[in-house]
Parts: structure tokens; sequence; C-alpha cells
């Protein structure tokens, strides 16, 4: 048969070309995801993890803040570093951070390893990753599908949320409350992979200096 005849038909065109075009949203909105869950995912699990680690409910509830506390005390370095270096690349670096400090996490036996890990590496981690969540929607999409991807991006963040004490809960009874940050690894595989297909974003002639006093 002639090649042209084997093409796909025009619809299924269609239906795929659409499928390829809302993954980076997918992409982004699962790396959004992930970063709320950790916010709310350890909140029905105090108790057993103060058991666990001989430690008290004070020590706990410092892990949780604190990683709370570098998240916002850093999105907006990482954003910065998203516009000099790429929003992509910062996003993929991460990514990976917040991988390493997600399975530091998850063998931890004291207090202030969790803190290393969730609390610090894994805050740093989430900040680089957030504002490039929101900036590389900007640069990826336009118009009513801009407006698409960030009512689905806001939806995600919304249902995070909840679905953090959920998944807690059903992992801490049912397995361990350390495979709520182990499963962020093979999540953080799945964004590498997907974010292939999320092209590189970067302002023009930006300044490369960092207001360290303002950090």
């Amino acid at each position: 048969q002639p090649k042209s005849n084997k093409a796909l038909p025009p619809n299924k065109k269609k239906a795929k070309h659409g499928l390829l075009k809302w993954l980076p949203m997918a992409v982004l909105s699962l790396a959004l995801m992930i970063i709320i869950i950790d916010t709310t995912v350890l909140n029905v699990s105090l108790k057993t993890i103060v058991n666990d680690l001989n430690t008290d409910i004070q020590g706990i509830q410092w892990v949780i803040t604190a990683y709370s506390l570098t998240l916002a005390a850093f999105t907006i370095t990482g954003g910065r570093l998203g516009d000099i270096f790429g929003r992509k690349k910062m996003f993929m670096i991460g990514a990976v951070i917040f991988a390493v400090g997600s399975f530091i996490t998850s063998i931890s036996h004291s207090v202030g390893v969790m803190i290393v890990g969730e609390s610090i590496i894994e805050g740093m981690g989430a900040a680089l990753m957030m504002p490039a969540t929101a900036s590389l929607l900007v640069s990826t999409y336009r118009g009513r599908d801009r407006a698409i991807a960030f009512g689905i991006w806001g939806g995600v963040a919304g249902a995070a949320s909840a679905l953090g004490p959920i998944l807690g809960g059903y992992l801490t009874t049912n397995y361990s409350w350390r495979w709520a940050f182990r499963i962020n690894i093979f999540v953080v595989i799945l964004l590498l992979l997907g974010s292939m297909a999320i092209a590189e974003a970067r302002e023009k002639n930006v300044s490369r200096k960092l207001d360290i006093m303002g950090i």
C-alpha cells in the first residue's frame, strides 16, 4: 500500500496530538501534588512515628513545620534561579534533590535525620520545583489552554492537601509511614521522564545577581 494510506485518520491524529499537548500539564501537576502532600502526609501518623523514633510530639511537629518553612522561605529564590539558569533545568534538579531528601527521610531513625532529610533537603528541592511548575505552564500554554491548565493545576493543589492525610493514614496502617516518602522516589522518576515533553524556558538578558541578604 502507498505510505499515505498507512497514516492515522485525522480524528486519531487530533486525539494523539491532544494527549501529547496536555502531557506537560500532567507532569507539572503531579510535581505540585507530591510537594503539597508532603506538608500533610505525616499529620495522622504522629503517634506511630513518635513510638518508632522514640521521640516526642514536639520533635515531629518541628519536622513538619520546618519543611513548610523551608519551602516558603526559598520558593522565591527557586523561581529566581529558574529565571537565570532555566526553569526546566531547575525543575529537574529540584526533583532529584526532592528524591534524595525523601530517601533520607524514609530510612531515618532519629528526628535530627528527619529534619535534614525532609525539612531541609526535601524542602529545598520542593522550593526549586514549585515555582517552576507555574512558570513552565505559562511558557507552555496560551489563551484558553493556559486557563484550563491553571484550573487543573489549582484543583490538584487543593485535592493534594486533602489527599495527604488519607494517603499517610493508609500507608501507616497497612505498610509503614516510611512508604509515604519512598513512593516519592518513583514519582520523581516519572517526573524526570515526563519532563522530556516540556520545553526549556528562561528570561533573556536577565541579571544573574542574587539578593543574598534578602534570601
